[in-house]
């Protein structure tokens, strides 16, 4: 999908309000709505992983989550197969599936390289990342 395409979606807004009290505004400007409407806890589609990347600028910056450093790792690292989840449990986190056998046996170098906190496969095979 075009840039221009999946920044449109209802994923992305959804991502826009699940982040709404982290979007480069000081907490004084996030009106109440906005404050109210964001979600601690929340997960989205799986998507193509270029389609991700281009919707993880909508996330901000949080912590050691940099979107544009994420997203650079992400596509030299992960297979052009893998599906990719923006997803929220109170920090940043994303999900992929059919993240690939080089991340598995290599996931402390991508958690490094990514500054994650967290880097680690569910039971089902999941790969999980999450940033405080």
């Amino acid at each position: 999908m075009a840039t221009s395409e999946i920044a449109r979606t209802d994923y992305a807004h959804e991502i826009t309000t699940t982040y709404a009290d982290n979007q480069g505004r000081s907490m004084e400007f996030v009106t109440e709505d906005e404050y109210d409407a964001r979600r601690l806890q929340w997960c989205g589609e799986f998507v193509s992983r270029d389609d991700a990347m281009m919707l993880l600028p909508l996330v901000g910056e949080y912590g050691q989550f940099d979107p544009a450093r994420v997203a650079e790792v992400l596509t030299e690292w992960l297979p052009q197969s893998a599906t990719v989840a923006i997803a929220r449990e109170y920090s940043v986190c994303i999900y992929v599936q059919d993240a690939g056998e080089e991340v598995e046996c290599a996931r402390h170098e991508l958690r490094a390289a990514l500054r994650a906190d967290e880097c680690d496969f569910m039971d089902n095979g999941t790969l999980r990342l999450w940033w405080d």
